[in-house]
């Protein structure tokens, strides 16, 4: 396991591929059902990233959010039918670095 720093300065653990080397550039993959999305409250989780909601999308058993973290690319976490958020609703996101991977 790593602590990768993240452009804006967040520090997040992921499991780190043997080819990559500290200091190399890295995006770090969880899938959307391993992000935990918090709306209110106190955000103070570990791996944790705050964003704002871009999209909401109605995917059958859950919903897809989308949201800018101000990164190159954007998060997508799943939320539960009727979880009340929408595009600008700014929200914490966190997730178990046994569930990160940092990628070249």
């Amino acid at each position: 396991q790593a602590l990768v720093r993240m452009r804006g300065g967040a520090v997040v653990g992921a499991r780190l591929l043997p080819n990559l080397r500290e200091g190399e550039e890295v995006a770090v993959s969880v899938r959307p059902e391993n992000v935990q999305m918090q709306i209110t409250g106190e955000f103070n989780a570990p791996n944790q990233i705050t964003g704002t909601v871009r999209e909401v999308v109605y995917v059958g058993s859950h919903n897809q959010i989308v949201v800018d973290i101000g990164q190159p690319r954007q998060v997508v976490a799943h939320a539960a039918i009727g979880t009340s958020v929408s595009p600008g609703t700014i929200v914490a996101l966190s997730f178990s670095a046994q569930h990160a991977t940092a990628l070249q």
